[in-house]
């Protein structure tokens, strides 16, 4: 079903009966504003927050960019039940000692930090020395950007994280949603690392991130890419990217390319990054068991990932922007 709904807003605020989702549809991409837009596929999932209450969510798909996204979307008051205490999935609070040893374990967030307040540290082009930390998540990112001698800012609605966040830190983020958050400030760097994909109103978000850049500032993110080998592998049964209610968009490079572009910023660099457990395929085909077998699919992995990557179809894609 292509949808040309003219002559309406591109989002009615009338909500379901069980004040869950919104009933109107979106008639246009949340990414580029096409108009283009067909369903794709749907996907019935648990929420976070009650674990017996399931629901079917639509994809709808932009035949012009790619990007997917939930149409009609959930309501704000679900996401904020689900956001209130976590943006990573977690049921109960969470240790700094418990992160710390997954990290050892699989150094995922480290790594990632390290990488991307790297690139966007290279790439900035103005002296303020300011950062905006966008969803900061237990604080991997903030203490990255405060080792390069940035002073912080970091906002996370999530309680759980938080606690972490100020364990490692010795102070809290500024417990509010991004489209809450206002300031005279203005930042070198603002990053957002998974949670674009969150925000039900991409283009609103990142016209109000190009609004709190210095000039020839950066804007780094990281979103799942909809285009990946997992999504094609296995399609709505994916979860890193089709997490759902969770994820309300679904990116690809096309769509956030545009996105940026028809916000006022110049994209000075893209790559795709697949990073996964280093034992996860070898306990997929059963191989656990056998420490000399999963040594070799551990090795026989890093080619296929790196693979994957140029040719588009890596987990997450990875975007650096400049306001000139």
């Amino acid at each position: 079903m292509q949808m040309h709904l003219k002559n309406k807003p591109m989002m009615d605020e009338a909500i379901s009966e069980d004040g869950l989702i919104q009933v109107e549809y979106y008639d246009r991409c949340v990414a580029c504003h096409s108009p283009l837009i067909r369903f794709w596929r749907s996907k019935n999932y648990v929420y976070s927050t009650k674990r017996h209450a399931s629901k079917s969510f639509s994809i709808y798909r932009c035949q012009a960019c790619g990007t997917g996204f939930l149409n009609p979307p959930p309501h704000d008051a679900l996401l904020k039940q689900i956001y209130a205490y976590s943006g990573h999935g977690l049921r109960s609070p969470v240790d700094l000692a418990t992160i710390l040893d997954k990290e050892r374990k699989w150094p995922n967030s480290t790594l990632d930090a390290e990488r991307i307040v790297a690139t966007a540290h290279a790439l900035v082009n103005s002296s303020t020395k300011n950062a905006l930390d966008v969803g900061s998540g237990y604080g991997f990112y903030t203490r990255e950007l405060i080792g390069r001698g940035y002073r912080t800012t970091s906002i996370n609605p999530a309680k759980y994280e938080n606690e972490v966040f100020k364990e490692m830190l010795g102070h809290e983020p500024i417990p509010v949603y991004f489209h809450d958050f206002s300031t005279e400030a203005r930042f070198d760097i603002v990053l957002m690392s998974q949670v674009l994909e969150h925000i039900k109103t991409p283009l609103a978000a990142v016209r109000k991130v190009v609004g709190l850049l210095a000039e020839g500032g950066i804007f780094a993110c990281v979103v799942p890419n909809f285009k990946s080998f997992s999504v094609k592998m296995r399609g709505i049964t994916d979860n890193g990217c089709l997490w759902v209610p969770e994820h309300v968009n679904y990116f690809t490079l096309a769509g956030l390319s545009r996105c940026f572009a028809s916000c006022g910023l110049r994209v000075v660099h893209s790559d795709f990054v697949t990073r996964i457990p280093c034992d996860a395929l070898s306990r997929r085909v059963g191989l656990s068991g056998n420490r000399l077998l999963q040594c070799l699919v551990r090795i026989g992995q890093k080619p296929f990932l790196k693979l994957v990557d140029r040719l588009g179809c890596g987990l997450c894609i990875n975007m650096y922007a400049i306001k000139d």
